[in-house]
């Protein structure tokens, strides 16, 4: 794993690190606030190219995302949702967390069909 940047707060050029024999892939999306809703939405999109592969061996074994959206428009425009940036964010997140899971759902349906063994999903949000 040696020069593996960390996950988040890395800088761009850990973007393209990964472990081809370990299949560890790390992307990293800036966390700029002002671009952090297209920055949230392009990450799930990546995942969700990554889930459109049938083929086992495509297809991650762990999946991690951190989406930043809440926490920072919580930290610059307050936590709470009488707090109209926030409430927001937390609706940003949740259409982008449906999309993810929708993505898991067709996913599971596309190894029906092809007759391929079925996979086991755990979705831990906190």
């Amino acid at each position: 794993w040696e020069g593996v940047g960390r996950l988040c707060g890395a800088p761009p050029e850990a973007a393209s690190a990964m472990l081809e024999g370990g299949r560890l892939v790390v992307r990293h999306f800036r966390c700029q606030l002002a671009e952090e809703e297209r920055e949230t939405a392009a990450a799930v999109d990546v995942a969700l190219e990554l889930l459109e592969d049938v083929d086992q061996d495509g297809c991650p074994d762990v999946l991690a995302m951190y989406l930043h959206l809440i926490d920072g428009n919580g930290h610059a425009f307050g936590f709470g949702t009488e707090v109209p940036e926030y409430d927001a964010a937390i609706e940003q997140v949740d259409r982008q967390v449906g999309r993810l899971v929708t993505g898991l759902d067709r996913r599971a349906h596309r190894l029906e069909e092809s007759r391929c063994p079925a996979e086991d999903w755990l979705v831990v949000a906190t």
